[in-house]
């Protein structure tokens, strides 16, 4: 296997490597240390042919090094070993800096978020050159909307609030900043001034210049909402404009992936020109004119997109195939080697890529493709081409979604059941709406209508999935020991295919059997608890209860809360039945809990609550406070003032009741009895 595939061990030394530093971390010079002592005894031990040096020693030398080389380079990106980062620098606030804007400002709530590196701040001996990624806040108006990628300005930053504090099954945004080697999250005030206006045609940042002019030229076109935001998303990976129920609707079919511009866009561009070249037998003729005729529109549409990563991944990798097509023809080229190839080149580029859910998904779907998908294709065999088709379709789609299967769970907790049929029909509407807003910049009138008509009928077929029933797998209860045994299948399939040992077989059932086996115990399991979800926020809170194995959310199934807060927890911990709920008092055991949020809102006996959740300034005066005379608990939610928690603080202090203040994030509470 390894003798076909070499890159493959070595990829996953390097991938070892950059773990490594995550969990273990040395120093970068005794690092560098290490490569050199072996690089050179690796050297002495081939040319003094004296010493006799088997293969075996030699690849153990090999893999050391590399492992070394990986943590070494994935060291070097950390602040920890960056002499001159800010966040080393910066020693009082406010702090005056110089920065540059390295992508357009995002405009959300009247507040403007700038992505950036600093370049310069302000210390007490003076001006001191800095480094390193950071998002800055500030508040909208008429000057600050005219910035763009690639300017330089000068400004106060003083630290931002605190991030929220999340559940830790929930998504981590301070480990995904950190991840995009962003550390901190700044304000900054209105006085600030442009110190150098970037030229568009600065090679960094030409990309994001192309992409913003593509969105004017979208604008002027005669399209519906729904087809500009679609347009939008097919050819910049623009996906803020379409409505949740859009999106809700690619969703729940397993289509969302096409919203973004990635390996799937830019590889059928690529198989359409090469399609058309070899119509005539033109790129066996003219090898070297076929090689720039089809990779010349690929990279200008990458580049014209705004060059995101998965554009980037994949135009690298037919880069590389037809480079091998070119110079040793295509029946001797390994498209999986390439694939791996591609994949270290981009991991020496940036280690931290390797935690980036896009990168993960894009490879592991692309790998599935061309290991899973000739084997699925040799199921079916016939000359009919509609047959062909269908069925090509149908297996990309399922190899695809197949191995990326436990990244899915694992992330998102979802499992889009119609993914294989949606897509064979969705993904060629779509690639025929992208092509046509291309060509509707150049032939306005008569593609519009048409356009807006294919959108239409898009979202027509797409809405299917959105009916109720649809979602019942969708609420099946996935935890992290189906990631786990699913990984184990899919390692022993590939097992079985590439090492060729059908022996290996009688070892399918039973690892499903101890799977099935282990699911119903942790079911079990997790349907004996009590569990209750607050949700606070500065604007409004929220809440979910699981009751053994039923859940009751106060927020509707349509609500963002509801699709990205407390469905994950709940499929987490196995609740597969979830009911929205208008109620706000419930008993667990000898407790019960009364969530207030009207302060003319009471429950029928106010003296059986012991657990009071307050928000919304829900109280009157001390009489309406001590009215409940079995409380225990009261928690303040984060959307109550100031001076209401330090007012009913003191008067329930007073009466030997215990208060908590909330802070913004999610709170558990477990096994109440």
């Amino acid at each position: 296997m390894f003798v076909r595939f070499p890159l493959a061990p070595l990829l996953a030394v390097y991938l070892l490597g950059i773990l490594g530093a995550w969990y273990y971390t040395l120093s970068p010079w005794m690092l560098g240390l290490v490569i050199l002592v072996l690089g050179l005894l690796i050297y002495i031990l081939q040319t003094v042919k004296k010493i006799p040096v088997s293969a075996f020693f030699l690849n153990g030398m090999l893999y050391l090094i590399i492992f070394a080389f990986a943590n070494f380079q994935t060291q070097l990106q950390l602040p920890l070993h960056q002499f001159n980062h800010y966040s080393k620098v910066i020693k009082s606030f406010p702090s005056a800096a110089i920065v540059e804007l390295t992508d357009w400002p995002v405009k959300r709530n009247q507040i403007l978020t700038l992505p950036l590196q600093i370049r310069y701040v302000q210390n007490k001996q003076g001006p001191c050159q800095t480094q390193g990624r950071a998002l800055v806040k500030l508040k909208l108006h008429q000057h600050s909307e005219k910035l763009k990628p690639g300017d330089w300005i000068c400004l106060e930053l003083k630290p931002w609030h605190k991030l929220e504090v999340q559940h830790p099954d929930l998504f981590n945004y301070n480990a995904y900043l950190k991840k995009h080697h962003i550390e901190a999250i700044f304000w900054a005030d209105t006085n600030w001034t442009v110190l150098k206006k970037t030229n568009a045609y600065t090679i960094q940042y030409w990309p994001e210049y192309q992409k913003n002019k593509w969105l004017q030229k979208l604008k002027t076109l005669q399209l519906s909402s729904s087809a500009y935001a679609l347009c939008a998303a097919l050819t910049c990976g623009y996906d803020d404009l379409i409505s949740s129920e859009e999106m809700s609707a690619f969703s729940n079919s397993g289509t969302l992936h096409i919203l973004s511009v990635s390996g799937l866009h830019v590889g059928l561009i690529y198989g359409l020109f090469l399609g058309i070249l070899k119509i005539r037998g033109f790129h066996r003729r003219y090898p070297k004119w076929s090689f720039g005729i089809t990779l010349v529109p690929l990279w200008l549409f990458i580049l014209i997109s705004g060059a995101s990563a998965p554009a980037l991944r994949a135009g690298i990798m037919c880069s590389g195939i037809a480079f091998g097509n070119l110079l040793f023809g295509p029946h001797r080229i390994v498209t999986l080697n390439i694939l791996l190839g591609t994949a270290w080149l981009l991991l020496i580029w940036d280690s931290f890529l390797l935690f980036d859910v896009g990168f993960q998904l894009s490879f592991t779907a692309i790998f599935g493709l061309l290991t899973l998908q000739p084997v699925f294709n040799r199921v079916i065999k016939t000359k009919n081409r509609l047959i062909n088709y269908l069925w090509k379709g149908f297996t990309a789609s399922f190899a695809a979604t197949l191995v990326t299967l436990p990244l899915t769970l694992y992330y998102f907790k979802q499992f889009p059941l119609f993914f294989a049929v949606a897509n064979v029909w969705a993904v060629p509407l779509c690639f025929i709406i992208m092509l046509l807003a291309i060509g509707a910049i150049a032939l306005p009138g008569l593609l519009e209508p048409l356009i807006n008509g294919i959108v239409a009928h898009l979202y027509d077929f797409l809405n299917v999935f959105n009916h109720p029933h649809w979602g019942y797998l969708d609420r099946l209860p996935f935890n992290t020991s189906d990631v786990v045994f699913l990984t184990l299948l899919l390692l022993l399939f590939y097992s079985i295919r590439f090492l060729n040992k059908p022996a290996l077989w009688f070892l399918l059932p039973l690892l499903i059997l101890i799977w099935q086996i282990t699911a119903l115990f942790q079911y079990h399991k997790e349907i004996q608890y009590t569990r209750i979800w607050i949700h606070s926020q500065k604007k409004s809170t929220a809440w979910a209860l699981q009751y053994h194995s039923k859940a009751f959310v106060s927020e509707p199934f349509h609500s963002s809360l509801y699709r990205y807060v407390f469905k994950p927890l709940l499929v987490l911990h196995s609740i597969r039945d979830h009911e929205h709920t208008l109620y706000q008092g419930f008993q667990t055991g000898t407790e019960t809990w009364f969530f207030k949020s009207n302060a003319r809102q009471e429950p029928l006996n106010v003296k059986t609550i012991t657990t009071l959740v307050l928000s919304k300034n829900a109280l009157f005066d001390s009489a309406h406070a001590v009215q409940y005379s079995s409380l225990q608990n009261v928690l303040f939610t984060a959307d109550n003032s100031e001076n209401f928690m330090n007012q009913f603080e003191r008067i329930y202090r007073r009466f030997g009741v215990k208060t908590e203040r909330l802070a913004t994030g999610t709170h558990e509470w477990k096994n109440l009895r």
